[in-house]
């Protein structure tokens, strides 16, 4: 089932996908909804290759599932990943991020999930669609910061 999430933010694409390629950003947009605690030690930027692995923390108290994240594309072009991701209810998923220039200042962030979950797929894509939204949120306060910081 294929759930797709669009945002606008307040900051140029080029800063929205620097930031989206790096680790502490992923941490950022989760955090509060939940965390993942790394297995092994993860890089500060997404390269194509990378597999990821981390233990899901809801809401950074309640261990939960083993989850994995594999990128695949990483294309700075079209400022886009795609990586493949599996854990919990979720079974060989993908997941594609785009950022998109609206304008000089402004740009698209679009989440597109492939959720595959088996006789448990209508839940799972609840869930994610959830926490893609709270995502979201979470990408519209840091583009605050990072269009002030590319104004600076």
């Amino acid at each position: 089932m294929l759930i797709r999430l669009t945002t606008e933010l307040d900051a140029p694409a080029d800063v929205v996908w620097q930031a989206l390629k790096r680790v502490d950003t992923f941490r950022f947009v989760t955090r509060g909804l939940m965390g993942v605690a790394p297995e092994g030690r993860w890089p500060a930027e997404f390269h194509v290759g990378d597999v990821l692995v981390g233990r899901v923390w809801l809401a950074h108290v309640v261990p939960a599932w083993m989850h994995q994240i594999q990128l695949v594309r990483l294309d700075d072009a079209r400022r886009e990943i795609f990586s493949r991701e599996n854990g919990g209810l979720l079974r060989d998923c993908t997941h594609r991020l785009v950022i998109e220039p609206c304008d000089a200042s402004r740009c698209r962030y679009t989440d597109e999930f492939d959720v595959r979950a088996g006789r448990l797929t209508s839940i799972a894509a609840a869930i994610v669609w959830a926490f893609f939204h709270y995502r979201q949120f979470r990408w519209r306060r840091l583009a605050q910061t990072l269009a002030k910081k590319a104004s600076n």
